[in-house]
């Protein structure tokens, strides 16, 4: 099956790859077991098992986000029915299920292809879907509380991201330029360009006003000060 995505998660005890239709949970031991020797070749490569298998029901899983910078029992699962799940690893059940069909507008209208979340904040993510939408969730309210729709993106999976402030929201796009929100207002900051092709993802430096953003021509460039 295809795996579509893999992150580290509970302080790196943990890994969750999302593969076909499943959501795959392994165990790890990233370090040298106890009592071994390290060789001059280096240390003993890393183990796993696999712990946990859950199956959400939808032909495929297409992104899964987890903290991993401090304990946690819940991913975010996005899969291809346009349904999203909080998955709750510890009581091994779902906290929270959203159809897009059932919400009335209030979702996305095509599958999420990308989930992020708010570094600091667990309760809130952003979701990225081919309908040039992001949108941003709460999980207490079970519900997005808003809307981003400046940007292009009708075919490909792009990436978006919350920065470590929390007062912007960045997302790639298909018209050759990353878009900047406020996250306040849900308003258009900036539009950055000098891209030639698709930027397909983006990413916030954990502590300096800089952005990253990879584009399908094989190169990342990085933009600083967007204040």
């Amino acid at each position: 099956a295809e795996v579509r995505a893999a992150k580290f998660f509970y302080l790196d005890q943990l890994a969750l790859v999302a593969c076909g239709p499943s959501l795959l949970v392994y165990k790890l031991s990233l370090a040298a077991a106890k009592g071994t020797t390290t060789s001059l070749a280096g240390p003993a490569p890393p183990r796993y098992r696999l712990g946990h298998r859950w199956t959400p029901g939808a032909q495929s899983v297409l992104d899964v986000a987890a903290p991993n910078g401090w304990l946690s029992n819940t991913a975010i699962v996005a899969c291809s029915d346009k349904s999203l799940h909080a998955y709750d690893l510890h009581a091994g059940r779902t906290s929270m299920a959203v159809h897009m069909a059932d919400l009335a507008g209030g979702g996305h209208a095509r599958p999420v292809r990308c989930v992020r979340l708010a570094a600091e904040a667990g309760e809130l993510f952003l979701t990225s879907a081919p309908d040039s939408t992001v949108r941003l969730w709460d999980l207490r309210a079970g519900r997005s509380v808003r809307c981003f729709s400046a940007h292009t993106n009708r075919q490909h999976a792009v990436g978006c991201a919350l920065s470590p402030c929390m007062r912007y929201v960045a997302v790639g796009g298909e018209d050759k330029a990353a878009r900047l929100y406020s996250l306040q207002t849900g308003t258009l900051v900036q539009s950055l360009g000098g891209h030639p092709d698709v930027v397909s993802d983006v990413a916030f430096h954990p502590r300096l006003a800089q952005l990253a953003t990879a584009c399908f021509d094989g190169r990342c460039r990085f933009f600083n000060n967007y204040d």
